[in-house]
């Protein structure tokens, strides 16, 4: 079961230089791409609480209770992070950052249904789990693309994504928030996290 996240078999080299410039620029460009659209998503999954506290509150929710939910949350994704980087450095990052959004996703699709105290910690916290599939495998995947020389302006430029999904959060959200109401501020992003 764990093979399919292992890098797979040396392929034979390509020999037509060409080739290979245009195949290595493309596919760079679609790397940082996806890693800014996908772990800008990233963050849409993670900052969803803090935009709807004020209904939740007024559904019955405690601040309190809201403020443990979060806390879980940041020692998921701390602890995650860490481990996450030594497995990145392992295996295929093309697996293992699209599965943990699937799976952050996933959790905000069923916290669309839940109105549980209980349910929204334990969820939020596997929600950090999966959180923490992002940024260190993302920064694998700059070191392993850009030079050194190059590093520090690709990752800046991949720090982007931060602030698409905030930005993506405090619109969206908010709008949805008001439209359909909270419950829908989780189903909705996490609905559209499982098609991209």
């Amino acid at each position: 079961m764990f093979k399919w996240f292992l890098t797979g078999e040396d392929k034979p080299r390509i020999q037509d230089e060409d080739l290979i410039k245009k195949m290595y620029h493309s596919a760079r460009i679609q790397a940082v791409t996806a890693m800014i659209l996908g772990y800008g998503m990233y963050y849409v999954m993670r900052m969803t609480l803090g935009v709807a506290k004020k209904p939740m509150i007024e559904a019955g929710f405690t601040p309190t209770q809201l403020g443990l939910i979060g806390a879980g949350m940041l020692i998921a994704i701390a602890v995650g992070k860490c481990a996450n980087g030594f497995i990145a450095d392992y295996c295929n990052i093309k697996k293992i950052v699209p599965l943990g959004l699937l799976g952050a996703a996933v959790v905000n699709v069923i916290l669309g249904f839940a109105d549980n105290y209980l349910v929204f910690l334990v969820l939020w916290f596997v929600n950090g789990c999966f959180q923490s599939m992002g940024s260190a495998p993302c920064t694998v995947s700059l070191s392993q693309w850009f030079s050194k020389s190059q590093l520090a302006t690709y990752y800046g430029l991949f720090n982007i994504a931060h602030y698409v999904g905030e930005g993506a959060t405090y619109l969206v959200t908010a709008v949805i928030i008001v439209a359909f109401g909270w419950h829908s501020a989780f189903l909705l992003p996490g609905l559209i996290c499982v098609v991209l």
